[in-house]
């Protein structure tokens, strides 16, 4: 009897050994983000070849990936450092096997510094007001370049003191700060989405654009805009100052020639300075690289399965399992092999400055804009989307408010904007006098606004729409985008001029609205009837 027991055991054992050796770790990867030929490329090569340890699992956007190793519908995939920063609400949970470096012996993706020319006679952190900024300006587009608000704000916000007049914007409290802290200096760019705004910030705050190549348009066409523009600017001598990367001083200052100036040195957090020959300069901030994240439960598997793909002699086969994962990894260059554990926030506790900029990154704490909600979906939707804005430096903060009624507290200005279907726009502009929406949403596919057509069996086909009279029709939703773009077609080829819900009743035969409001002015569709 013991025999049989232990017998039954070693088959357990055996047959656990043999699922988990068949079982694969799913990456999560995300559907149309700009590298889906990877997707469509390498996905198929992980989920068919048997002896693949990896299968993919599609999500909508990383954060979506974040959610679905937590909840085990995914075991790992990659992120970016702002991606990496929302994860730490999952500290305990999830854990960082691996980097994904471009350069294997660079700890950082880049750090930040100071320089300052010496004849300015800046000598610590109290010389610096006054002085000539060169900085590399306001940036718009894809933030995995790596450059953020928080990045490009930090130093400012370090040594600037920082303005909260109520009756400003953000950014213009932010810049009237700057342009009373320093002098003469250029920070081009879009300093405001509105082009009229944008304008009249550059005429109120010209110091700001003052020492640019083109003071007049101080945009992203300036000479002195951009990374390379801001080192420019310096080594021309239009500024005492530059907010730089380590990495682009390095290869701007190769040469003497580059340098106008008698002499620049590296201006420390602790008000020293070094000199630019320095092998090793102190840095403001580090930015982190891109990062594998698992869940603490499968972590060390995922790394050792990483470590050994790093070295496989199947990467040279372009057909094997190996070297589509690795191609999947590859938002930079590949990941390093690693035998160390860490979670979210020890991994970005590990970059000098980094938190500290996330935490400067917020201004007048206390401004915030409201969302209105209806539904406990949205809610948790509202609620990670202000939670991702603090992280990338979006201001000022997104508060989610739940309430069954948001256009009475929209009228009311209780709520500042809420996110509305556009079959509901009619019926909101009419009850609470909603105003021209702000923003709209399109289509990703194909560009283009909501169009809308009569769709019909093609026995009944017609060739005008004045053939549509007498018919039996459905609409969507009563009083809806459909509803009201066939009462505006009406207007528009004068059939109708005075188009309104009575319209449909004397145009059609018979109708019906799939959901309707008004059962007066239509009736919701019987699909067991007629209509």
């Amino acid at each position: 009897m013991q025999f049989a027991v232990s017998s039954l055991q070693w088959l357990f054992i055996l047959y656990s050994i043999v699922v988990d050796a068949n079982a694969k770790f799913k990456l999560c990867v995300v559907k149309n983000n700009g590298i889906s030929e990877k997707t469509k490329d390498y996905c198929p090569p992980l989920n068919k070849e048997k002896s693949s340890q990896v299968e993919c699992e599609f999500a909508n956007d990383r954060l979506h990936c974040i959610r679905k190793i937590l909840n085990g519908k995914a075991d790992f995939g990659v992120f970016h450092v702002e991606e990496i920063s929302y994860a730490t609400k999952w500290n305990e949970y999830l854990s960082i096997t691996n980097e994904i470096r471009l350069f294997e012996k660079e700890k950082f993706d880049y750090s930040m510094v100071v320089l300052v020319n010496e004849d300015a006679n800046i000598k610590n952190l109290n010389d610096l007001k006054g002085k000539r900024l060169c900085h590399p300006g306001f940036f718009e587009g894809e933030t995995a370049s790596g450059w953020s608000n928080i990045i490009s704000q930090y130093f400012e916000r370090v040594v600037v003191p920082q303005k909260c007049n109520p009756q400003l914007s953000i950014i213009e409290n932010q810049l009237e700060s700057l342009s009373e802290f320093f002098g003469d200096s250029c920070k081009p760019g879009q300093w405001d989405p509105d082009p009229d705004m944008d304008n009249r910030l550059k005429d109120k705050y010209p110091n700001l654009c003052t020492n640019c190549k083109n003071p007049s348009k101080c945009n992203v066409n300036d000479q002195f805009w951009g990374r390379q523009g801001s080192l420019q600017c310096l080594s021309d001598c239009f500024g005492d100052i530059s907010w730089a990367r380590l990495s682009d001083v390095r290869a701007h200052f190769k040469g003497d020639s580059t340098n106008a100036c008698s002499k620049i040195s590296f201006l420390c957090p602790n008000g020293t300075l070094q000199p630019l020959e320095t092998s090793n300069p102190c840095t403001w901030l580090s930015r982190p690289w891109p990062a594998i994240i698992a869940r603490n439960s499968t972590a060390l598997n995922i790394q050792d399965m990483i470590n050994y793909v790093n070295t496989a002699k199947e990467l040279q086969n372009a057909s094997s399992w190996q070297w589509a994962l690795n191609n999947l990894l590859l938002y930079y260059s590949e990941p390093i092999s690693s035998n160390t554990i860490k979670s979210p926030k020890d991994y970005l506790m590990a970059a000098p400055g980094y938190i500290t900029a996330e935490e400067k990154g917020q201004l007048c704490n206390d401004r915030t804009f409201s969302m209105c909600i209806e539904t406990i979906r949205a809610l948790h939707k509202c609620q990670v989307l202000s939670d991702i804005s603090i992280i990338y430096g979006i201001q000022p903060k997104l508060k989610c408010v739940m309430t069954p009624d948001c256009g009475k507290k929209l009228k009311s200005g209780e709520v500042d904007i809420m996110i509305l279907d556009t079959d509901k726009i009619a019926q909101f502009r009419r009850n609470y006098g909603i105003s021209k929406p702000i923003l709209y949403a399109i289509s990703l596919y194909h560009h283009l606004y909501r169009k809308m057509s009569a769709v019909m069996l093609k026995k009944n086909a017609v060739s005008d729409i004045q053939e549509l009279r007498g018919k039996i029709a459905c609409f969507p939703i009563f009083d809806g985008y459909a509803w009201n773009s066939f009462l505006l077609t009406l207007k528009l080829q004068n059939i109708d001029l005075f188009p309104n819900n009575k319209t449909i009743e004397r145009f059609f035969k018979k109708s019906c609205a799939i959901l309707s409001s008004d059962q007066s002015s239509i009736p919701e569709c019987d699909f067991d009837g007629e209509v």
